[in-house]
C-alpha cells in the first residue's frame, strides 16, 4: 500500500505536489520539512514566499503532531480497506533518508493524506524565512475562535491575507460545484431560512473548519478522523459543473443568437451556464458559416 502526502496549493495554477512517504520516518515530517520539500520541488512559485499549511480547517504549526496524524490516518484507511499488508513507515536505521522520497508513486493502490498550502504574495526577507515557524506559532490557537468571523474569514486572525483567503474560498466553492443549486433550492423552498445564499455557503465553510478543530479522540487517545475529504479529493470538474456546461451548450447551439435574450433575465442561469451559452452561440455561428460554404 503506497502512502502519500498530497500538498494542494490554494493557487489552481500550481499543480498538486504528491509525495510518497511509504518509507519515510513520520517523526521527521513537520511544517519545516514540508516547506523545504515544497521549495525544492516547486522553486519557481514558492521561493522566498510565505508558506502556510492547513489540514482539515486547522492551521499547522511547529506544535502540530503530524507524525501522530499520519499514523492514525493511514491505520484507519488501511483498516477500512481491509488491506492485510503492513507497509513500513520507517527505514531500517530510523534515519531520515530523503532519497526514498518520491514525488509520484506508480502503484495503483494509494492512501493519500491531503494538506492545503497557501503561498504568500509578498517575498520574505532572510530573517523572516528563518522564523516562519515562529510566525505560525504566534497565531491564536484553534480554541480561540472568534464569533464575528465565519468560515474562512476566521483565517484572518491567523495572519492570512484577503487574497489568500479568497483563493481558498474559490477552490472550496469550485470543489462543491452544487453549492449554487442547493442554495437556490433552499432559498425557494425553505420559508424559515434567511434566504441568503452567501450565508449558506459561509456556514458550509464554518462546518468544514470546525470539523478540523473539533475532532475527538478514541479510547486509545488517537484522533478520530471525521473530516469531509470531499474538499481534498474530489476533482474540480465534477458532475454538477458538467451538467451546467451541457445545459448551456445545448441552449446556445439550439437557439443561437436568441439564447442571448435569455441572459437578460437575472437568476435564470448561473455563471457556468451563462459561459456555456456564449460558447454554444459561437458554435452555432461557426456551424452556420461552415454550412454556407
Amino acid at each position: 500500500m503506497v502512502q502519500q502526502i498530497v500538498i494542494r496549493f490554494s493557487d489552481d495554477h500550481i499543480s498538486d505536489l504528491v509525495l510518497d512517504v511509504t518509507n519515510i520516518n513520520f517523526n521527521i515530517i513537520n511544517t519545516k520539512w514540508l516547506r523545504r520539500i515544497c521549495r525544492d520541488r516547486r522553486p519557481d512559485v514558492t521561493k522566498n514566499r510565505r508558506l502556510r499549511f492547513i489540514r482539515a480547517g486547522g492551521l499547522l504549526n511547529s506544535n502540530s503532531d503530524l507524525s501522530r496524524q499520519l499514523t492514525s490516518f493511514f491505520n484507519t484507511t488501511r483498516s477500512n480497506s481491509q488491506d492485510q499488508n503492513q507497509p513500513s513507515n520507517t527505514n531500517n536505521g530510523n534515519i531520515p533518508d530523503e532519497s526514498l522520497l518520491g514525488e509520484r508513486a506508480t502503484s495503483s493502490t494509494e492512501e493519500q493524506f491531503f494538506i492545503h498550502c497557501t503561498v504568500g504574495a509578498e517575498p520574505l526577507s532572510a530573517s523572516e524565512l528563518e522564523n516562519e515557524d515562529t510566525l505560525d506559532d504566534a497565531g491564536p490557537s484553534s480554541d480561540g475562535i472568534t464569533t464575528q468571523a465565519v468560515g474562512f474569514d476566521r483565517l484572518q486572525s491567523l495572519g492570512f491575507s484577503e487574497e489568500e483567503i479568497e483563493l481558498i474560498r474559490n477552490q472550496f466553492r469550485e470543489t462543491y460545484g452544487d453549492l449554487e443549486d442547493n442554495a437556490n433550492h433552499n432559498e425557494g423552498n425553505n420559508s424559515q431560512g434567511n434566504g441568503n445564499r452567501e450565508t449558506d455557503i459561509r456556514q458550509l465553510e464554518e462546518q468544514w473548519m470546525n470539523q478540523g478543530t473539533s475532532n475527538g479522540t478514541d479510547a486509545m487517545g488517537n484522533p478520530i478522523n471525521t473530516e469531509d475529504d470531499r474538499f481534498n479529493s474530489v476533482p474540480i470538474a465534477n458532475y454538477k459543473q458538467n451538467r451546467d456546461l451541457l445545459i448551456g451548450l445545448c441552449i446556445g447551439l439550439s437557439l443561437g443568437l436568441f439564447a442571448l435574450l435569455l441572459l437578460r433575465y437575472e437568476g435564470l442561469f448561473n455563471t457556468r451556464q451563462k459561459m456555456a451559452i456564449w460558447a454554444g452561440v459561437i458554435g452555432n455561428i461557426v456551424f452556420s458559416f461552415a454550412r454556407g460554404f
